[in-house]
């Protein structure tokens, strides 16, 4: 224990510094892997797959200019060591007229650990690690150089020295989470994801030293039964990079329509705000072990004079698979007597 706080205490202290943006989603609760590497395999069933697709800025931008996907899959109880959880994700995003896109890999491992005697309260230690290319296409850019006088002209030389289009580096992440698990009723999970830890440099030009900044996301997700029909569902999401930050709050509704054991279905509705830039309304589905859901962003920040309080849509998916396990009965022989 004293071991693990430790070093999560070392990596805050290093972590101080900081100026660039990740990738983010307005679904942070629909995508574990992007929230922090200690979300690894924590769930109900044996294998995770989680799809993520969200699209912005239609209203201002021409269509499909700043799109984002990711995909990830996780397991927990590999090895035959249930405490033990293992991941890969994968993201995609593309950013402006200039296709400036990010290509995300990532393996993660996880360890959780009981610190109470009921096994109520639970910790999880979790490290990422993979690696990142970006590319950015030159020619979809115009430059002051490739202006005549009177109108733009492609043909004109651009007068630019690039060093390359591309560029790759490490990523090295890590998170701790506290599980609660009261009840059937009650479920809460706090934590805490560090992610660039190794701040790698982000410059298309090789003699520049820009890095980027390590994020924080400090977040916590509620599961409370406020009936046997309707489960609340809270959530808290800060995040800090660098001069960045984000602060969203809001909270999922889902009505349960049936809860057979094998015949599972409710619906799902969330109202949230991210402060001083937008809210979004979410609505989804659970049908058995696999969860969908669609919200739409709704700027509320300066950007609305040109988007007209228009936001971006999002998309998730969760399909969780567990694997049969036949119940073995041991019965004993009776002898035979003639």
């Amino acid at each position: 224990m004293k071991f693990i706080f430790s070093c999560l205490a070392f990596i805050i202290v290093f972590s101080i510094d900081s100026f660039a943006q990740d990738i983010h989603l307005s679904q942070f609760y629909a995508s574990p892997a992007n929230l922090s590497p200690s979300l690894t395999g924590i769930f109900k069933g044996d294998y995770r797959f989680v799809a993520n697709q969200r699209s912005q800025w239609r209203s201002i931008t021409k269509p499909n200019t700043f799109n984002t996907f990711g995909a990830s899959l996780d397991a927990n109880g590999i090895w035959n060591k249930k405490n033990i959880g293992s991941g890969i994700s994968i993201y995609n995003d593309k950013a402006g007229d200039g296709d400036f896109s990010t290509l995300q890999i990532n393996i993660s491992g996880s360890y959780s650990k009981k610190i109470s005697s009921d096994s109520s309260h639970s910790i999880v230690l979790g490290f990422q690690s993979g690696f990142t290319q970006r590319n950015i296409n030159y020619n979809k850019l115009m430059f002051d150089n490739q202006y005549s006088g009177k109108y733009y002209d492609p043909n004109i030389s651009n007068q630019e020295n690039f060093n390359t289009n591309n560029l790759k580096y490490l990523n090295l992440n890590a998170g701790l989470s506290w599980i609660f698990n009261y009840s059937k009723k009650l479920i809460i999970i706090s934590g805490l994801g560090i992610f660039n830890i190794n701040k790698p440099k982000q410059s298309f030009f090789s003699s520049s030293e820009t890095t980027l900044d390590r994020r924080f996301n400090l977040f916590t997700q509620a599961h409370f039964a406020v009936s046997e029909k309707l489960i609340l569902m809270p959530g808290t999401l800060h995040v800090f990079q660098g001069k960045y930050k984000e602060n969203l709050l809001g909270s999922n509704f889902k009505y349960i329509l049936n809860a057979h054991e094998n015949n599972f279905r409710a619906i799902n509705f969330g109202i949230w705000t991210r402060a001083k830039d937008a809210g979004f309304l979410s609505l989804g589905m659970d049908y058995d072990n696999i969860t969908a859901g669609i919200s739409y962003d709704i700027t509320t920040s300066k950007l609305n004079n040109a988007s007209n309080y228009k936001g971006g849509f999002e998309f998730s998916l969760i399909y969780i698979i567990t694997k049969f396990k036949p119940t073995i009965t041991k019965q004993k022989l009776c002898p035979s007597f003639i």
